[in-house]
């Protein structure tokens, strides 16, 4: 009886904007970073704005900044990895594949889409022609890759589910009626697309209904001292708690404590922060973006959802849900790790790879890219953008 031959490990190369600081896509390519193997596929991984993390070693770091040469910069790229010839490269922002499609020596070309970002229609119109395929984490996404390019059809998309690793943790318990509820908020932060600028007017939204309440924060950024100083003002300033970066089971403990998570964005994919949250039963409150992210909140109440920017009507929400019983608010965590089953197991990974070695199969879509005149090359990430603004306006 003949053996059937070994399937060769899949070569993918990632690219990235971040890859070792917070937020929710980093955290996801790191997840390939460890798992990429026990799953086929032999992975290096570019990360293009950040200085070099040792601890990642299959990761080149070549630390971009706005003052940096394009020339200089797919000098970087060209030589991050050269000896290694992917099959797929996976461009996880749709920032860098005008300026480094060409040199990905890739026989594929995919664009995956975490958010949806002010701008991302040009920035589509600019990218999609230089992919094979493209992945997203909600179906409002693709629909806004179909509007650009509707050749690329059912068998060269796909959306996925992210993989969550959620450690066993205890049941919730019933606390007493006088404890705090307990509002966490976890993610970078920052002002933009986070908004923590919005967390002063929720506070006194908050406290003009009455409530006793906690609000911590899980995570960090360059707005964290200012929030800190503004939040200390505060007649209770006892009430705010900054935990910082946490990791493994102290991430997961203090996010299983708390009775809901809060997004205050201006814009969003579908948050980790909100997956892993729900996941651990945590009730999530997220702005109707008409994301991925208010998609699974509404999934738990109708409630879970408000006007973006309204943190008037955000406040009621968590007051409506501080004035539920604790058998309530168990059925309605019981409802958000219910969403949450399709991100549990290996059905992310699995999905990735299939889809990875299907468009292997399918016909080269992605056209020749364009460089544009010979002295771009020499302009800054800066000077381009300067340009591109001045052109904008007409010139």
């Amino acid at each position: 009886m003949s053996v059937p031959p070994a399937v060769p490990p899949l070569r993918v190369l990632t690219v990235s904007t971040q890859f070792a600081s917070l937020g929710g896509a980093e955290a996801i390519l790191r997840g390939h970073y460890q798992h990429d193997a026990a799953y086929g596929v032999d992975s290096r991984f570019i990360c293009l704005w950040e200085p070099t993390v040792p601890e990642w070693p299959r990761t080149a770091f070549l630390d971009f900044s706005p003052h940096l040469q394009l020339r200089v910069a797919r000098r970087r790229f060209g030589a991050a990895f050269p000896d290694f010839t992917s099959e797929v490269a996976v461009y996880h922002t749709d920032w860098g594949v005008p300026y480094f499609a060409d040199l990905d020596r890739s026989r594929r070309r995919v664009l995956y889409l975490h958010s949806d970002t002010p701008g991302l229609d040009a920035q589509l119109a600019r990218c999609l022609p230089l992919v094979d395929g493209c992945l997203a984490v909600s179906e409002r996404l693709l629909d806004r890759v179909r509007t650009h390019a509707a050749d690329l059809t059912a068998d060269r998309l796909l959306k996925v589910d992210a993989a969550l690793d959620v450690p066993p943790l205890p049941e919730r318990v019933s606390r007493s009626p006088d404890a705090p509820f307990i509002i966490g908020f976890c993610g970078r932060i920052a002002t933009k697309q986070k908004r923590v600028d919005r967390f002063p007017e929720l506070v006194r939204e908050l406290d003009r209904l009455g409530f006793n309440y906690r609000l911590e924060f899980l995570g960090d950024g360059e707005e964290r001292l200012w929030l800190e100083g503004e939040l200390g003002r505060n007649p209770r300033p006892e009430r705010f708690v900054f935990h910082g970066r946490r990791s493994g089971e102290e991430y997961w403990s203090r996010v299983r404590a708390w009775d809901a998570i809060v997004f205050l964005s201006d814009y969003e994919g579908t948050p980790l922060a909100l997956l892993e949250s729900m996941a651990v039963g945590v009730v999530p409150f997220h702005p109707r973006l008409d994301s991925g992210g208010d998609r699974y909140a509404s999934q738990v109440a109708t409630e879970c959802t408000y006007p973006p920017g309204d943190l008037a009507a955000l406040a009621r929400g968590i007051a409506w849900l501080r004035s539920a019983g604790f058998q309530q608010r168990q059925q309605l965590a019981v409802a958000a790790r219910a969403v949450m089953s399709p991100h549990l197991g290996e059905s992310y990974r699995t999905q990735c790879t299939a889809y990875w070695r299907r468009l292997l199969e399918l016909p080269p879509r992605s056209k020749p890219v364009s460089r544009g005149p010979w002295w771009g090359d020499w302009l800054t990430f800066d000077q381009r953008d300067r340009l591109a603004r001045w052109r904008k306006r007409g010139g």
